[in-house]
């Protein structure tokens, strides 16, 4: 497997290193970024999906000390990662880590009140099945947060389009998925200065975001 496949599902040693470089630099920039425009309740149940090293996991619970994180990776190494980073908040029963992929999710129906992706979609290889239990394990009402990084012309993006089984998603793309999966009032929001953006929007109720 080549080195840059571990972006969509670390391995081994390398895998050990990008998992928690996920935590640093302009991966947690953007987790920070894209949170930013979320409104939840205090003690609010939280999803990230594709967590990595489980540093968006720690800053959901900075931003909500009531709440409960939950996080899946399809990556037993970004699992364990991720288990030892929210080592602290796992032992007081506020976050949880779990090895699963998007296409099933391990949760009972209306269970969350957000679910966010920070640059995992990008690997994702149904995104009709991962946007449709998304939906499910939404609460009425729930806000799903995708960030990622799009600009063609971004190093990011060229290294993502090396990547075997990636895809990048442009605004129309993603409004369409995200239609058809059932969610409402999207909105899409670019960062000025950087190629961050992030798709906003709700499940089943047309309130505001």
């Amino acid at each position: 497997m080549g080195l840059l496949q571990n972006f969509s599902k670390p391995r081994g040693f390398f895998g050990r290193v990008i998992s928690l470089l996920m935590n640093y630099g302009e991966h947690a920039k953007l987790g920070h970024w894209g949170m930013s425009f979320v409104e939840l309740p205090i003690q609010a149940d939280i999803l990230d999906l594709g967590c990595g090293g489980g540093g968006n996991l720690e800053r959901w619970l900075e931003c909500y000390p009531d709440a409960h994180v939950s996080g899946i990776d399809h990556s037993p190494v970004s699992v364990s990662i991720a288990t030892g980073w929210n080592e602290k908040a796992i032992s007081q029963d506020r976050c949880e880590v779990i090895l699963s992929g998007v296409n099933k999710l391990p949760f009972r129906n209306d269970s969350f009140d957000a679910i966010s992706s920070f640059e995992s979609i990008y690997f994702w290889k149904n995104m009709d099945k991962a946007l449709a239990e998304a939906y499910r394990v939404l609460k009425p009402g729930g806000v799903l947060l995708l960030a990622v990084t799009h600009d063609r012309e971004s190093k990011c993006c060229s290294m993502i389009r090396k990547i075997h089984g990636a895809r990048l998603y442009d605004e129309k793309e993603l409004k369409s998925y995200l239609e058809n999966a059932g969610f409402l009032k999207f909105r899409y929001i670019r960062a000025k200065k950087k190629s961050w953006r992030i798709a906003l929007c709700r499940k089943g109720i047309p309130v505001e975001l």
